[in-house]
């Protein structure tokens, strides 16, 4: 679960990464949408997950600051929103994910945490990433 969570927020980001020329300075925004298996953290089962990624990206010479507001469902009835911002500068990226899912007819939550770090050369770091079930 949590490497589709890791992979599908990555992804997003990515794409998010490379849909603006280089020279652009005044903020972009657009939507991107990802739709992935994973388990519910709360119940242990199978669900199919669906973020929404609303982006606002700005550029300056080598700096690219990427902030992502999204919206998370589930097939199980989980809903909420996630907070995401990647930095990337001409030595490192580093992305952040938060996001809060509920469902009220059972009055249950979990939360999702991470932290990314990319380097030019070697694998991701992955510092602090968490799935927790918070009421259920």
């Amino acid at each position: 679960m949590r490497k589709l969570f890791v992979l599908a927020v990555v992804a997003g980001l990515f794409v998010a990464s490379l849909a603006a020329p280089a020279s652009a300075d005044v903020p972009i925004e657009f939507d991107e949408m990802v739709v992935f298996d994973s388990v519910n953290a709360c119940t242990g089962e199978a669900h199919v997950v669906t973020l929404e990624f609303h982006i606002k990206m700005h550029q300056h010479k080598h700096n690219t600051v990427l902030v992502v507001d999204s919206e998370a469902s589930t097939s199980d009835g989980f809903s909420g929103v996630g907070h995401e911002m990647l930095v990337v500068n001409e030595n490192v990226e580093k992305a952040t994910a938060n996001f809060v899912v509920s469902n009220p007819d059972t009055d249950q939550a979990y939360t999702v945490k991470i932290n990314v770090l990319f380097f030019e050369l070697g694998p991701p770091i992955v510092e602090n990433f968490t799935i927790s079930c918070i009421r259920g």
